[in-house]
């Protein structure tokens, strides 16, 4: 087990893009989901021949899809609306999505390449966030480790089966997600700001 610092060179995104090979499907497990974080990623999981998406069912749907206070370069970019479409087509064309009725305590990526001992996993605190990849300053205290092993692989990959197995499979869920960033990616006209400044 290699542990990873999201520090310098030894970032989560620096392992998922090191490990991730043509022909590897990517599964994911998160608490929360940053469309900043995904455009980061948005190549590699184009790329994924297939990927499994697991999230927290929120009753608000907040999954901080606009990221954190450390974002801000990023929102000022203002291209979230796009990115919330690619995220969209990407739900829509390439994953398998379920949520889970608790709150998710930790983050996976499991890789898995047709050579077994290619395959590769990454648990702990690294949501699927600009912090959490190692992009944008977090948590020092965050323990974050890498399987190393074919045999480390099989153990938490069978974890992540049985979590993605005790979770109801059920379109409403990916449905769910995709309204939730289509509010992000519709056109707004501008006189609905302009009444919700003076309200």
């Amino acid at each position: 087990m290699e542990l990873i610092s999201n520090t310098g060179t030894n970032r989560v995104i620096d392992t998922l893009r090191q490990s991730f090979q043509s022909g590897a499907s990517l599964d994911i497990a998160t608490p929360f989901l940053s469309l900043f974080a995904f455009s980061e990623l948005r190549d590699l999981l184009n790329h994924a021949t297939h990927s499994r998406l697991i999230l927290p069912l929120n009753p608000d749907g907040d999954l901080t899809l606009l990221g954190s206070a450390a974002d801000r370069p990023a929102r000022n970019r203002l291209h979230a609306r796009w990115l919330a479409r690619e995220c969209a087509n990407w739900i829509r064309e390439k994953t398998e999505l379920r949520q889970s009725t608790s709150l998710l305590p930790q983050s996976a990526y499991l890789i898995r390449q047709i050579e077994t001992a290619r395959s590769r996993i990454i648990t702990g605190n690294c949501p699927l966030t600009t912090d959490g990849l190692g992009l944008a300053p977090g948590n020092q205290f965050s323990l974050i480790q890498c399987t190393e092993t074919p045999e480390e692989v099989e153990l938490f990959a069978a974890w992540y089966e049985s979590l993605w197995n005790a979770m109801p499979a059920s379109e409403q869920a990916k449905e769910k997600m995709l309204a939730h960033l289509q509010e992000y990616s519709d056109h707004r006209a501008a006189a609905v700001i302009y009444y919700q400044v003076l309200f």
